[in-house]
């Protein structure tokens, strides 16, 4: 399919720039593979070869028999054009005759393939499928889809039991996952399982009542806040039983399969405070060079050294071995003057291949320091050893009619330190502020943030680029989608500063667009009056 380059405008303020975009496909054009064109598209996903991902949608037709059992897929781009890579009502490979019903979120491997977490339904001789087998999580290989694991099917390493219920699955690039589940036929007391697969077939990772690593005395028995890295890094969190206490029953594993090691425990003094105590420890990230990032409750009381309501959280990394503190609350918030972090958004934080942290946090209301409703939220960035602050609440809104940020959606962030993230947008109006949404980017290269896309842009959508078709912009789609885990990072960036992402326009037609972040050498300046009318305000 020929890519149809959209030029985005740029808002004329000092050291702003926009990103030039791609539009991939539209709503109304044929879907390959499909009887019907789409009728919409939903939240894409991108790799670092610039291949992009997307779930699809076709239109109902009583001729063609198309119907809600029928019309979704997953389709991918690539400089091949679009391809069809799965449907629902043909076959699941593997799940014995069923055939697909539903799909989640796809994720786009390094190779152009995928892999998806899907429902499955009974159809012609299949066998029977029910709430005990009608998950799985299935990835392209060579073109072709097979199946990683089932619920209802034997577990390979552990024989004479089969999976129970399985967890939508973090993903890598490399199409291998990560993820939680139960174990069917199993005792009670381990029943809880952790899956992986890195470079193979999948197995268990860790279970219910296994040996605590480097804790002795203890075994595993819940887990949760699995996280992945894409050279197949490892961590996750698990309550402890055993010879334990309520202060320390917990702990942060890390490594990789077969050899997992304690990187923090509950009740272990805090790293960057005055001996003040882990509590409940959680969202943890993890990069290829096994430095970790996560948030954690303090405990509060034990005398002076421990913490209080308001300060009983913070963010840390573990970097070559050494734990440190990112942000504490009750510290004061960089970029702020002397206001001070209240708190942190548990799922937003990010970690890249130069362990920097991103992330999203609350600061306390003080009229002192002119922190109020309109301005006590932010985003924040680790840049090598300082922390700095990206966009705050009240910031002036790039491309926005005078509008200022309002709301920060979750920030994905690559290995060049690109961040991108949605925000709410309030702009003046004659009745009053009015609520808008935009897509932005900041650039550690450019030291900007610039617009992607805002609600209300009128964008030209027609082939030649001629202004001939305008169409507004009513919904920007970005990031994982809404109905998926949080705890995992965006694929909507990939490590070329590269953003995937959707809109939905006012007139019920949809697209799938490709923006690319600009660097210092090829910064992209355009006038909102070059080549006519390609993006303006409505």
């Amino acid at each position: 399919m020929k890519l149809t380059e959209l030029m985005i405008g740029v808002c004329l303020a000092p050291g702003i720039a926009a990103a030039a975009s791609q539009m991939l496909v539209m709503s109304g054009q044929a879907a390959p593979g499909a009887t019907e064109p789409f009728e919409s598209l939903g939240y894409p996903v991108i790799n670092d070869a610039g291949e992009v991902a997307f779930p699809g949608f076709l239109r109902h037709t009583p001729v063609r028999d198309v119907s809600s059992q029928n019309d979704m897929g997953l389709w991918t781009s690539s400089s091949s054009g679009v391809a069809l890579s799965a449907m629902e009502d043909t076959a699941a490979p593997g799940a014995g005759g069923a055939v697909f019903r539903h799909f989640g979120h796809p994720h786009l491997n390094a190779d152009g393939g995928m892999t998806f977490y899907a429902y499955v339904r009974e159809a012609g001789e299949s066998g029977p499928v029910d709430n005990g087998n009608d998950l799985g999580v299935w990835r392209s290989n060579g073109g072709s889809l097979e199946l990683l694991a089932r619920e209802g099917d034997d577990i390979p390493d552990l024989p004479g039991l089969t999976y129970g219920y399985l967890n939508e699955p973090v993903v890598r690039k490399s199409g291998d996952i990560l993820m939680q589940g139960t174990v069917g036929g199993a005792p009670s007391n381990a029943d809880f399982a952790i899956f992986a697969s890195t470079g193979g077939a999948v197995s268990t990772l860790a279970r219910e009542n296994d040996a605590a690593p480097d804790i002795p005395g203890t075994a595993y028995h819940s887990f949760w806040n699995v996280a992945m890295s894409e050279s197949g890094n490892v961590a996750y969190f698990a309550s402890l039983r055993g010879d334990v206490n309520s202060q320390n029953d917990g702990a942060l594993f890390v490594g990789t399969p077969g050899a997992m090691n304690l990187a923090v425990r509950k009740g272990s003094i805090a790293a960057g405070t005055s001996g003040a105590l882990y509590e409940n420890i959680y969202n943890a990230r993890i990069n290829d060079q096994g430095d970790l990032a996560f948030m954690a409750d303090l405990q509060v009381g034990g005398g002076p050294r421990g913490a209080d309501l308001s300060n009983d959280h913070g963010i840390w990394t573990r970097t070559d071995g050494v734990m440190n503190l990112v942000a504490r609350e009750g510290s004061v918030a960089p970029g702020t003057g002397n206001a001070v972090f209240s708190g942190f958004v548990s799922t937003s934080v990010t970690l890249n291949a130069a362990s920097d942290v991103c992330f999203l946090a609350d600061l306390q209301l003080d009229e002192k320091n002119g922190v109020t409703f309109e301005n006590y939220s932010g985003l924040w960035k680790t840049n090598g050893l300082s922390l700095d602050l990206i966009a705050r609440q009240g910031d002036v809104a790039p491309d926005s009619d005078g509008g200022v940020l309002n709301a920060f959606g979750k920030p994905a962030m690559n290995d060049r330190g690109d961040v991108v993230f949605d925000a709410g947008i309030l702009v003046p109006g004659d009745e009053g502020s009015m609520h808008s949404e935009g897509l932005y980017a900041w650039s550690d290269a450019t030291q900007a943030l610039m617009a992607i896309a805002v609600i209300g842009d009128l964008i030209d959508v027609s082939e030649a680029r001629d202004g001939s078709d305008l169409r507004e912009i009513a919904r920007i789609d970005f990031g994982d989608g809404p109905n998926t885990k949080d705890f995992d990072v965006s694929t909507g960036l990939n490590n070329r500063g590269q953003v995937a992402y959707g809109l939905l326009f006012s007139d019920g037609s949809s697209g799938v667009f490709v923006a690319t972040v600009p660097t210092p050498g090829g910064m992209v300046v355009f006038a909102a009056t070059l080549l006519g009318v390609n993006r303006r305000r409505r």
